[in-house]
């Protein structure tokens, strides 16, 4: 049985950008849909075992929280579980907020039941009707058949620009990095090494002896909050039972480690991804440059977020953050939508295309960094307007 539903905001993509643009939207008074094709919220960090949420921090010996927003909470979920007690320096040297998968699920499900936004899982996008440059409705499908949803605005926050693609907007595909198979290592002996040097020369090691299948020999192993567990990484897509076996065999500490969990899809930084109407340069992330339309900031970590050069950051007031446009004014009062060729449909993150001197910003997808809320209200509502009360076709919806 077909079914008709309609909305104020609809929001494809219930991950961490999902959730911030769909509990934003609700806050500012539009009646909101959330659309989830996972059984459960929290997209990379919970249908990937992603260890972290980044970016809330510059980096440091003096660091400062820069992002709050829907993003501190949940972090105060995830205090009140006992899964969050601060910011933990990982073993690439970013502040981040570490992640169990299994809290996250309960603390994004929480959030979104009590904030009323209105979620529906096992739903997946596949059509999008479009006239004249606007979305006008969406075509989905779920266990109880197919369902047509139409909107104000609509939000792209499948993380691969499904949405986008599907309404006609210019994308482009582009992944120079490995994906990454995650897994969860239990069993693990309190003060044993996973360093990465530690994890190298155990596969190195294991390369020596004869076994095969690495497609890497360096990864990280961030601790569960709460708990022994660790969450690996070794930017590989083979199965990670050599890994866990290898790793039990030759690093002391580990010898009644197990495999717990892996993540149910690979985790990927690199895919799909709109061409929007403002071009995010290596200039805008080196000097924190403030724009006249942004909205939203994040903390940058001790990664390349502009290719294969590190760049240097303005230590200045601001320094270590990248701040991000909502909208790029073509005229005076006159704003252009994010996405190009695609009116009323909004596009969260990943939007960095094609820096001056040739290289493009990475976008990370998969350890999700530089979160980005709104930062009135809790993240909530448009810079220029601070009562809230404006159309949905201009709630400045983003993700933290």
């Amino acid at each position: 049985m077909e079914r008709e539903l309609r909305y104020d905001v609809v929001v494809a993509g219930g991950g961490s950008a999902g959730v911030a643009a769909a509990v934003g939207a609700r806050r500012a008074g539009a009646g909101t849909l959330l659309l989830e094709r996972s059984p459960y919220l929290g997209g990379q960090a919970t249908h990937s075992l992603v260890p972290a949420y980044c970016g809330f921090c510059t980096n440091g010996e003096n660091w400062t929280q820069v992002v709050k927003g829907v993003g501190q909470l949940v972090l105060d979920r995830l205090a009140d579980m006992g899964r969050f007690d601060g910011f933990y320096t990982s073993p690439t040297g970013n502040l981040i907020a570490r992640v169990d998968p299994e809290a996250a699920k309960l603390a994004l499900d929480q959030l979104v039941e009590e904030e009323k936004v209105d979620c529906l899982l096992y739903a997946q996008v596949i059509r999008a009707r479009s006239q004249g440059g606007k979305v006008l409705s969406l075509e989905c499908v779920d266990d109880a058949g197919r369902f047509f949803v139409t909107a104000d605005a609509f939000v792209d926050a499948t993380g691969d620009a499904n949405l986008a693609y599907l309404a006609g907007a210019p994308v482009e595909f582009h992944c120079d990095q490995t994906g990454s198979m995650m897994f969860r290592l239990g069993g693990v002996e309190p003060g044993a090494d996973l360093s990465p040097d530690a994890m190298q020369s155990a596969i190195t090691a294991a390369r020596d002896a004869g076994v095969e299948g690495f497609s890497a020999t360096r990864g990280t192993a961030v601790p569960v909050p709460g708990c022994d567990d660790f969450l690996v990484n070794l930017i590989s897509l083979k199965m990670p039972d050599i890994d866990a076996r290898t790793f039990k065999q030759r690093i002391p500490g580990l010898e009644h480690a197990f495999l717990v969990q892996t993540g149910p899809r690979a985790g990927f930084r690199e895919s799909r991804r709109i061409i929007g109407e403002y071009t995010l340069t290596r200039e805008d992330v080196k000097t924190s440059r403030k724009d006249p339309a942004g909205i939203a900031r994040g903390g940058l970590g001790g990664g390349d977020p502009c290719g294969q050069r590190r760049p240097r950051l303005h230590s200045g007031a601001g320094g270590q953050m990248v701040r991000y446009p909502h909208r790029r004014p073509a005229a005076p009062g006159v704003p252009k939508p994010l996405v190009r060729r695609a009116d009323h449909l909004l596009r969260p993150h990943r939007i960095g295309l094609h820096p001056g001197d040739g290289h493009r910003l990475r976008h990370r997808p998969r350890r999700r960094g530089c979160r980005r809320p709104l930062r009135r209200e809790g993240g909530l509502r448009h810079r220029g307007h601070p009562g809230g009360t404006d159309t949905p076709r201009r709630l400045a919806i983003d993700c933290f």
